[in-house]
């Protein structure tokens, strides 16, 4: 007993001096709660992810619908959406990617925060209006209620944001051949291929600003054209391999939203009337690609797969019975399933080079600068032709035919039209914001919708908003709408 308390006592003391030599600091870490991260475990969390295909964002751009017997979705075609939050939990990840990419000196991940946050905030401005910006996360400095910035600051803000990091990317690209970065889920850590996505990013942003043109803060028109003029300083994709794209594989979280685990989603899903009828306008054989024929001329007509008749959207201006009976009479046509209904589906594209080309064609066709606006409308119709696999011949027959560019008034609905087309199962929210900022194509309204036949143009703000900052809520409010009343019909200064 004696020798087992001496053993004892001896341990002690000897833990005892082993401590003694330690720092305070390092006995005081909690292994279990570190308190760094690598920037790249950082880089993958706030890297934003495509729309899933087929779900609610498609949904509210018309492209289909769910239409089941014993639920549907009313929300969609009613355009009754929530309130979302702020993404201040992406923002403090940036942050924390930035500081975490500053104690190891890796400066490219510095470089693709400047895009991130930029990113961040011009999507919240653009469902929004004005937000908070230049206060955020200053909670540290007593900030604890961040005053509101205009939109038209987040956007000068940002589009600088946006230079300052081609021109970083530019410098280490230069001064450090073959650096990468960890983390990318994208490009492999390629540094050359964000750098074009930022800088096609930017034209996507500047298009969205159209109503603003002639702002002598914004610059609308000269940034477009000093990016797409010197492909030196601002390298753009330069095809289908570019695109900010995620490849769906059969495996949990990879698996393509239309597969035979969603057999409910499967069995309800439909093709809406503004997306089958622009195809069918243009004699567009995207459409033989993108839907199956309705199962009633599909039995009327054993040819009818390769007849344009034989596609039918539904309508959504129809109360949710006329939808069900009109599917329940095969009178609808479904994503065409051997392309779709799978684990892999298609590539889900977050940014591509069909939409910055048509943006290009866009902007020279709206006389920002002098260009072919021709060759980029080509470039754009054509690759989006063949990521859907249409063949050589068709392609240039529709391009000669039916899709011939045109100029003047009728050209740019032409060129939107093409816009919208290729924007379907990708790029987000694009399509329903190039429809609201340009009105192409024209919307059906719900009979189910409660406001008097009109669509939403933006969201409301954070329910925590009102709870936290109401101050500085209540003042953007009267700024921008002229009163307090948050709504989702108030107008936007960007599309003014």
């Amino acid at each position: 007993m004696i020798n087992s308390i001496k053993t004892t006592i001896s341990a002690i003391t000897i833990v005892t001096l082993l401590s003694g030599c330690l720092d305070f600091e390092e006995l005081r870490v909690n292994p279990n709660d570190p308190s760094s991260v690598a920037p790249s475990l950082l880089l993958t969390e706030v890297l934003p992810r495509p729309s899933g295909a087929w779900g609610s964002t498609f949904e509210y751009a018309q492209y289909c619908l769910f239409v089941h017997a014993d639920s549907r979705t009313l929300d969609y075609d009613a355009y009754e959406w929530t309130q979302p939050g702020f993404s201040y939990g992406r923002l403090r990840n940036i942050s924390k990617m930035e500081s975490e990419a500053e104690k190891v000196n890796a400066p490219a991940y510095l470089a693709l925060a400047k895009f991130l946050k930029a990113y961040t905030f011009i999507e919240m401005a653009r469902r929004h209006g004005d937000i908070p910006m230049s206060e955020t996360l200053m909670a540290e400095e007593g900030v604890f209620e961040p005053v509101y910035d205009t939109q038209k600051q987040v956007f000068v803000r940002s589009l600088n944001l946006l230079n300052e990091a081609n021109a970083d990317l530019a410098n280490l690209i230069q001064n450090s051949p073959g650096l990468t970065v960890d983390g990318d889920v994208y490009f492999n850590g390629d540094l050359k291929q964000w750098q074009k996505i930022i800088n096609a990013y930017t034209l996507r942003i500047l298009i969205t600003l159209s109503a603003k043109e002639e702002d002598t803060d914004l610059k609308v028109k000269e940034r477009f054209a000093a990016i797409v003029n010197n492909p030196a300083q601002y390298p753009l994709l330069e095809g289908l391999e570019d695109n900010m794209q995620l490849t769906h594989k059969d495996e949990d979280g990879f698996r393509y939203s239309l597969n035979p685990n969603n057999a409910s989603t499967i069995d309800g899903k439909v093709l809406g009337k503004t997306y089958v009828e622009m195809l069918k306008k243009y004699e567009d054989p995207r459409l033989f690609k993108v839907a199956d024929p309705t199962p009633a001329s599909l039995e009327a007509d054993p040819d009818a797969a390769s007849k344009f008749e034989s596609y039918i959207g539904v309508d959504i201006s129809k109360n949710n019975t006329d939808l069900i009976n009109q599917k329940s009479a095969g009178n609808v046509s479904k994503p065409n399933n051997a392309r779709y209904v799978n684990h892999k589906g298609e590539p889900s594209i977050f940014l591509g080079y069909v939409e910055q080309e048509l943006t290009i064609a866009e902007a020279i066709h709206r006389g920002w600068f002098n260009g072919d606006a021709k060759m980029h409308f080509d470039n754009g119709v054509k690759a989006s032709m063949k990521f859907y696999g249409v063949g050589e011949a068709d392609i240039a027959a529709y391009l000669s035919g039916w899709a011939a560019y045109k100029t003047g008034e009728e050209g740019l609905v032409q060129l939107l039209e093409q816009k919208y087309i290729a924007y379907s199962q990708n790029s987000g929210w694009e399509a329903f914001f190039t429809q609201r900022r340009t009105g192409i194509p024209s919307f059906d309204v719900s009979v189910e919708n409660s406001r008097s036949g009109q669509i939403p143009v933006r969201w409301r703000y954070p329910h925590s908003e009102s709870q936290y900052n109401k101050t500085n809520l209540t003042e953007a409010l009267n700024r921008q709408f002229g009163g307090p009343v948050d709504d989702v019909l108030n107008p936007l200064w960007h599309l003014q």
